[in-house]
């Protein structure tokens, strides 16, 4: 059994990997200029051998870090401790942008010279520029969506309100979004939403956060409200309501509320051309 051979430094990072043709979750909980490993739950980790690419989600700014690598060991459970102790694989690295070897020595556990030194002299690495993509442009909107299909009706209620929104794919974004001026509304579909982060300043720039879920799940409900979302959509939904909710999140005014209201229920008379209603 291969281990590891050199220092390594306890970080945790959501990720991505491809495994038989699907596309799983899991976390990365060590990592060294040559190695990382990846816990995982409900799977079989792969095989010694096997070609891996991993995205890490949460360790930069979008879009993430890929890196190319080969399965070096394995731990595997049984369904008893897998409740107790993960299940994961070591992965050795063949291949990783600048920007992994930027945050190993942002960590303060590696140096520069050991980075690049003999010590990594096995890995093959081979620098690779960082990926970008054009829906991942920082907006300059009214209002921002981010989706994987699901909100084709909002992307177009947004566009008929005259919010000329941005538009971003749920499958790409990850971790923190990130904005050069904040849009008045943001809107999230649930699952996508689950993937993000927002950013800390959102709700004091006066960005109104909205997420659509397609189910009434209450575990899924406080799971966004704890990620700071202001106001949850539970379809079905009246797209006139819906149409409504946008529009009053997209005005701005001088007389736009800013304190919260509380509903009450009390008689009232009011003049209108000289008469009593």
């Amino acid at each position: 059994m291969e281990r590891r051979r050199g220092q390594r430094v306890r970080r945790r990072f959501a990720c991505e990997f491809s495994l038989a043709g699907r596309v799983e979750r899991g976390a990365v909980v060590d990592l060294s200029p040559d190695g990382l490993f990846v816990e995982v739950a409900g799977i079989e980790p792969p095989a010694p051998g096997t070609e891996v690419e991993i995205k890490l989600l949460d360790a930069s700014e979008p879009p993430p870090m890929v890196l190319q690598g080969i399965v070096a060991r394995r731990r595997l459970l049984s369904r008893i401790l897998d409740k107790l102790v993960r299940g994961g694989f070591g992965l050795r690295i063949l291949q990783a942008p600048d920007a992994y070897y930027h945050l190993l020595e942002g960590s303060g556990s590696f140096s520069a010279a050991s980075i690049a030194g003999p010590g990594a002299a096995e890995v093959v690495r081979e620098t690779v520029p960082d990926r970008t993509d054009s829906e991942l442009a920082k907006p300059s909107s009214t209002a921002m969506l981010v989706d994987r299909g699901e909100l084709d009706d909002v992307y177009q209620m947004l566009q008929e309100l005259g919010a000329q929104p941005v538009r971003l794919d749920g499958e790409v974004q990850r971790g923190y979004v990130n904005w050069d001026e904040p849009p008045r509304v943001f809107v999230a579909a649930a699952r996508s939403a689950l993937s993000m982060r927002l950013p800390p300043h959102a709700k004091e720039d006066g960005v109104v956060t909205v997420a659509v879920a397609e189910t009434d799940s209450q575990t899924l409900n406080t799971m966004l409200r704890r990620l700071e979302y202001q106001i949850l959509v539970r379809r079905p939904v009246h797209p006139e309501a819906l149409r409504l909710l946008l529009a009053r999140a997209l005005y701005r005014s001088s007389d736009h509320r800013q304190e919260p209201r509380f509903s009450v229920g009390h008689e009232v008379t009011w003049w209108l051309d000289w008469s009593r209603h």
